[in-house]
């Protein structure tokens, strides 16, 4: 009977400037490096069955990252991270890894909100008159490929 796993982790320092769906095939190789038996699905293109929460934009680093991921086997929750942690590549910390009920919604729907710190490289003299102005607008138009569209409703 297959067993769905949360795999939690953090996307350090060294995988930075690594794009979503190449953080995606590294997970995909820690889980066959660690010799896990990853489910996969049928057709003439099997992929591991697997769903990542969120897509960290590019140049972001993450600090409770979670993918779910399928085994074709039950195993240990302790032995699987002991052996992601000693496949993963510099860059990907594994934090934690949980059995998830297989019936829950899909992870990427679960995802409510995310939180970002940005962290400025130059002092801003200003910056919380212009924070305060930003957050008092009624309106925050923004135009993105040809189309003006209004990004006060997503706050």
């Amino acid at each position: 009977m297959p067993q769905r796993i949360r795999l939690t982790y953090a996307k350090t320092e060294a995988m930075r400037y690594t794009g979503h769906l190449d953080v995606q095939r590294t997970l995909e190789r820690m889980f066959r490096r660690a010799g896990l038996p990853l489910l996969h699905s049928k057709g003439y293109h099997p992929r591991p069955k697997m769903h990542m929460a969120a897509a960290l934009p590019l140049g972001c680093t993450g600090e409770n990252e979670m993918a779910d991921f399928w085994l074709t086997e039950p195993l240990e929750t302790g032995a699987i991270a002991e052996a992601l942690r000693q496949a993963a590549p510099p860059g990907i910390a594994v934090l934690g890894v949980a059995v998830v009920p297989a019936d829950e919604p899909p992870l990427p729907n679960q995802v409510l909100a995310s939180e970002y710190v940005a962290t400025l490289l130059d002092e801003v003299p200003d910056l919380a008159a212009r924070v305060s102005r930003l957050l008092a607008a009624e309106a925050l138009p923004r135009e993105r490929r040809g189309k003006t569209y209004d990004l006060r409703p997503l706050g």
